[in-house]
Formats: structure tokens, sequence, C-alpha cells
């Protein structure tokens, strides 16, 4: 089994595992809370992911792709996170009272002075976590995030059934933080490199500038709307809302995280050893919609019983948001692709470019519709996603060049795939009378057509990603064979 293949295993794999961890909590949470009181630990989180953004400063992408890496290149970045991170700390625990009275919601200041304890390991974790990505240690970083994942999720049921409320998510992140920081020192116990040195300052500035930009953008672009309707709606509907996102960016975000996880290592590679960048993303594309776009299919057809399942009664409102959200979402297939291939082939100005374009305008347009309540937000999504994917495209083709054409020849054996897994779905709520909010059994049965006819459509069309599954599954088995583990740890 080739390196890359090893790696797509070991990240594929930690990625299912900590779905599986994810969707495990969902349910317990959905009956311990409801939508208000997550909403309040949404608008906490958010508050974090922005001051998160700004403190990488290109930091972790810088040292995965930079071609000649020394001790002391790694130690700027460390420094640098650093003294983001004091300042970012102070303007957390400055701004936990204000913002708790703008959104008029007095537990908020609290939730906000907690996360900032989390926050502080951060500068300890990059430059370690980095390290394991350029060296393809997909082993060890599996078993640092799968790890944490299940430490977050365990902390926050434990506190959530003792009566923690919102509270359960500030204290479990904290917790996992920590155990995070602990076990990337174990794996990787060089503290030389947190040493205060800022000797090569003007190359991280200059790589990060653009790339803390680009990163800042796609942040606020995920954060923003639940701040919009924190202030214009109710912490209900922050709730409601981020509840929908998530399950609709199931297949973006957790089935296909194995190989987001090891693009950018990958075509760093590449570049490095002058290869096709322009084969490697058409090859790469190829492989990512034939996953999310039957998965996003199937999601947006059974929404309504997923949700139940998942969340419970109370949670119904998420349903046609999920279905709306997911269906728009398939004309985005190369989210998880654009900023590996512009980081890799020189175009960070490019990709913050590209977002300083995308970002204000779908903020926007959530702005102007979350006046007309969440249901028309997820309607906006069929005016933002293609918007998104068209401009990324263009910028892409000018770093990568490849053809419509190419690119239409690469994505339709996945497009009649996703129509095969689609079948049993269908059928499924034509049979029960046009309706497709099927029973549990019936909801199951569904899905278990749509897996059958998913290998059907792989087999079928002839997908590369039949051939990889093939290839995969004979090194497997002669590796079990030979008494040899099936993935080195890496």
């Amino acid at each position: 089994m080739s390196s890359v293949r090893r790696a797509l295993f070991l990240a594929s794999g930690e990625r299912y595992i900590i779905i599986l961890i994810n969707l495990a909590m969902v349910p317990i949470i959905a009956r311990l809370m409801g939508p208000a009181e997550f909403g309040i630990s949404v608008l906490g989180m958010a508050a974090l992911a922005i001051a998160e953004a700004v403190r990488d400063f290109g930091g972790t992408a810088y040292i995965i792709q930079e071609r000649e890496l020394t001790t002391e290149r790694v130690r700027t970045s460390f420094t640098i996170t650093l003294m983001w991170t004091a300042v970012l700390a102070g303007a957390l625990l400055l701004s936990a009272t204000p913002l708790a009275n703008f959104y008029n919601e007095p537990g908020l200041a609290f939730y906000l002075c907690v996360v900032a304890l989390s926050y502080v390991v951060g500068p300890f974790v990059s430059p370690i976590s980095a390290l394991l990505h350029r060296e393809m240690a997909f082993g060890r970083i599996a078993t640092i995030n799968v790890t944490t994942t299940l430490i977050y999720a365990l902390s926050t049921i434990v506190f959530a059934t003792l009566g923690f409320s919102y509270m359960s998510f500030a204290w479990a992140n904290f917790i996992s933080g920590t155990c995070g920081m602990l076990l990337c020192f174990y794996f990787r116990p060089d503290f030389s490199i947190f040493r205060i040195s800022l000797i090569d300052w003007r190359t991280l500035v200059n790589f990060g500038g653009y790339k803390t930009g680009a990163h800042l953008l796609l942040t606020l672009w995920d954060y923003i709307p639940y701040l919009i309707f924190g202030r214009l709606l109710d912490a209900a509907a922050v709730g409601l809302y981020n509840r929908a996102q998530t399950l609709s960016q199931i297949p973006k975000k957790a089935i296909l995280g194995g190989i987001a996880a090891i693009v950018l290592p990958i075509f760093s590679a590449t570049a490095r050893e002058d290869g096709d960048l322009k084969g490697s993303y058409l090859r790469a594309a190829t492989f990512v919609t034939a996953v999310q776009w039957p998965s996003l299919a199937v999601l947006a057809v059974l929404a309504s019983p997923i949700v139940n399942i998942l969340l419970g009664p109370n949670w119904q409102g998420v349903a046609p948001l999920v279905s709306i959200i997911a269906a728009a979402s398939m004309f985005n297939f190369s989210a998880n692709l654009t900023p590996s291939v512009l980081l890799t082939s020189g175009g960070v100005r490019s990709f913050f470019l590209l977002n300083l374009i995308v970002v204000p305008l779908s903020i926007l347009l959530v702005a102007v519709a979350a006046h007309y309540g969440v249901t028309m937000v997820a309607w906006a999504m069929f005016v933002i996603a293609p918007m998104e994917i068209a401009v990324s495209l263009y910028v892409i083709r000018r770093v990568v060049p490849f053809s419509l054409r190419e690119l239409f020849a690469a994505l339709w054996p996945s497009a009649v795939v996703t129509v095969f897994t689609l079948a049993g779905p269908v059928a499924a709520g034509i049979a029960n009378g046009g309706h497709f909010n099927l029973p549990f059994l019936a909801a199951l049965g569904a899905m278990v057509l749509a897996g059958i006819g998913w290998v059907f459509g792989l087999w079928f069309t002839k997908h590369p990603l039949w051939d990889e599954i093939i290839l995969i599954g004979r090194a497997g088995l002669g590796r079990m064979r030979r008494g040899e583990p099936i993935a080195a740890n890496t």
C-alpha cells in the first residue's frame, strides 16, 4: 500500500470514528437541552472561532508547505502565535460582559471567560500538529484527534447531565484542549521549538497575512450568521440553524474529512517534486464528488427521518432547513480542495482575494434574508453556493489551468453514481404515498438501498473510486493473510 493510500486510510478512519462519536453525542445532548440553551453555546463558540482564525496567522499551513523548513522558522511561528494569543485572550475576557449585554444573555459572559482558558493552549498545539502533518504522521494525528473528541463528548454529556446546561460545552472544551496539548507533547516531545524567536518573522508575516485574512473571512462566514440571528431573532433560532448546518455539513466535514486532512500535505509534496497539480486536483474532485454528492442528495431527501432519529421530535424545525441547505451544498463540490490547491501552488494571495469577494457578499445576503427568518436564509444558499464555486473555479484555473471539458469529464461519473444512490430513497418515498417523513424501519431500509445503489453506481460507471476501493481491499486482505498490520502507524 502506497504512503498516500496509507495516509488516506488512517485519516479517513480517524474521521469515521470522530463522526460516530459526534453522532452518538448529538441525540443525547438534544434530549438534555433545548434550542435556546444550545444557541447560547453557539454564540460563545462563534467568538472563540473568530479569535482562533486571527491567532494562527497562517503558521500551521506555513510549516506544512515551506520547502526549506528550519527550527528557527518553527520557533518564529510559535512566537507570533503566542503573542497573538496573549492579545486575543485578553480581548475575549474584556469583551465578555459587553457581548453578553449586547445579546441580552447574561450567562454568555462566564461562558466566554471559560473558553478563553482553553484558548491559551493553542500556541503549544499548533506547531506540533503542523509538524506531524508535514511528516504525514497520520497515525499519531488520528490518535490525538480521536482521543480529544472522545474526551470532549464524554465531558459535555457528563456536565449536561449534572445540569450545567450550555456551560457544559465550555468546560468540555477546556478539558479536551488540555488533554490534546499533553498528547502532542507525548508524541513529539521536542520542546526546543518553544523558544522565543523572531529571526524569520518577515517570511511568516508575508505568507501569514494573506492566509490569516482568508481564514478569518471563512470563519466569519461560518459564524456571522449565528451572531446575526442572535441579535435579530433569538438564541433558539441560533440553535436550530446551527444543528441544520451541522447535519448538512456531515459529508463535507466528517465523511470527507479524511481526504481534506491529507490534501495539503499531498499537494505540497507534489509541488515540491514538480508533480502534476492539475491531474491531482481533477482526480481529487472525482473522489470527493463520488462521496459528497450522493450523501448530500440522500440527506436532502431523508432529512425528516434523519432529524427525528438524531435529534428527536423537539427539533423537527431543523428538517426543512437540512433539506434546503444539503441540496444547495451540492453546488460547492470544491470546498475541501480549493484552499489546499491554491496554497500549494503559491496562490495564497488569490485565496485571500477569492474570499474577499465571496464572503462579504454571502454575509450581506444572509443579513438581508435573516429579516425574513431562518428558512429564507437556507434558501439563500442556492445563490451563495453557485456563486462561491464559480469564483473558486475562476481563481483555481488561473493558477492550475484546466478546461471545463476536463472538469466535466472528471465529474460526470459521480453525477451518475448520485442518481443510482437516490433511486432507493425516492422509491421508498413514493411507496409511502409521496411523503418522505418515513418511519424508522422504512428510513433505515431507504438508507440501505441508497448504499447498495452507491456501490452499484461505482461499479457500473467504472468510477476511479471503485478501483481504489478494490486496490485497498486486496492490499489489506494480502496483509492480513501474511499476518501484517493493515496500515502501519506513520
